[in-house]
C-alpha cells in the first residue's frame, strides 16, 4: 500500500492512497498497475496545487517501481474530480455500469 499525506503548518491538507497490482486476463496482457483508491484535499486547501503535487508524487513512485499505468475510478456525478483527473493526464478507458434491483 502506498500512502502519501500532504501536511502544511502541522495540519493534514491532503492524502492519496493506492497499491500496486498485476492485472490481465484472457483478452488483455498482464501488466503492473498502480491502483489509486482514494485522493482527497481539505475544502479550505483546494485549488492550491496540493492534489496535483500528490498525483505527481504517486506517478513518480509508480514509475520508479516499474508500473505501466495508473488507474482510478471516479463517480459519474463528480465533475470536479473528473476534470482534475483529465487535467492530470488521465483518459477514460472503461465505463462501469450498474443495475439497481
Amino acid at each position: 500500500m502506498i500512502k502519501l499525506v500532504f501536511v502544511d503548518n502541522k495540519k493534514v491538507k491532503g492524502f492519496i492512497f493506492g497499491e500496486i497490482v498485476t492485472k490481465g486476463g484472457l483478452l488483455t496482457k498482464r501488466r503492473k498497475i498502480l491502483a489509486v483508491h482514494e485522493i482527497g484535499v481539505t475544502s479550505d486547501s483546494r485549488h492550491l496545487g496540493i492534489g496535483t503535487k500528490l498525483m505527481n508524487e504517486i506517478k513518480r513512485i509508480g514509475a520508479s517501481k516499474g508500473v505501466q499505468e495508473i488507474s482510478l475510478s471516479v463517480w459519474a456525478f463528480n465533475e470536479k474530480a473528473f476534470n482534475f483527473y483529465i487535467k492530470n493526464g488521465f483518459e477514460i478507458q472503461t465505463f462501469r455500469m450498474e443495475f439497481k434491483i
